[in-house]
């Protein structure tokens, strides 16, 4: 179960990534960010939504690895 969590907040840190990168080249005329800001919307806004999200979950991974039994 730790693993999965641990897989999702991964995703959610290069979820990050990309709204990060995509909102600094928005203005460059770069087609590809023009999409994922258009998809995503207020993700090219705060990207650090999606960081913060990352780092809840890395800690929740670490908190169900510690205290699952072994």
């Amino acid at each position: 179960m730790w693993s999965f969590i641990l897989i999702v907040s991964m995703l959610f840190f290069a979820a990050s990534g990309m709204f990060y990168s995509a909102a600094a080249t928005l203005t460059q005329g770069n087609r590809f960010a023009y999409d994922v800001c258009g998809l995503g919307g207020i993700f090219c806004d705060h990207p650090e939504w999606l960081m913060f999200a990352g780092v809840a979950t890395l800690f929740v991974a670490f908190f169900v690895r510690l205290l699952a039994p072994r």
